[in-house]
């Protein structure tokens, strides 16, 4: 899927899955990379914490969720060496601009009964817990990252919930 973007009187059009300029090349790539379908990585973040989260201390959060799943890939080979092993999914992802959607649900009740979904689904999803040093009081459970993952799997599970 091709999206035409204009800045300073130049007009392109870029790949919506990588953000690369249209040619013929790159056309080959997505089609071996099946480009198909839209994979994306999902994170929901809480709105009810006590204290509500500033914008930086929810940033922060999320950059937590978007990682973790990298973590739990690494394996260590050797000194200070790891190797990463990544599904196709997750490798179209992550040579495809990694695409990234931020969503707000009401309560940790709320973020607790979409985790389990996701995981019943058989979905990359990682828990989030601040460790309470900072904003707040006591170790809170903020948001979960779910994917990368074919779109239309996440939006199962998260397709109600509106844009943070």
């Amino acid at each position: 899927m091709w999206h035409t973007a204009t800045r300073f009187d130049l007009t392109v059009e870029i790949c919506s899955y990588c953000l690369a300029f249209k040619d013929e090349g790159h056309r080959e790539w997505c089609k071996e990379k099946d480009m198909s379908k839209e994979i994306k990585q999902v994170i929901v973040v809480r709105k009810d914490t006590q204290p509500q989260m500033r914008k930086g201390k929810c940033g922060a959060q999320c950059g937590h969720a978007v990682i973790a799943f990298f973590l739990a890939r690494m394996k260590l080979v050797g000194k200070r060496k790891y190797e990463i092993t990544l599904t196709e999914e997750e490798d179209i992802w992550k040579d495809a601009a990694q695409p990234k959607i931020v969503l707000g649900c009401d309560s940790e009740h709320e973020l607790l009964e979409i985790f389990n979904k996701a995981k019943v689904a058989g979905l990359e999803v990682h828990l989030i817990k601040d460790s309470g040093r900072t904003e707040f009081k006591e170790p809170t459970i903020t948001c979960i990252g779910i994917g990368p993952n074919y779109a239309d799997q996440i939006d199962a599970i998260t397709g109600h919930l509106k844009l943070l």
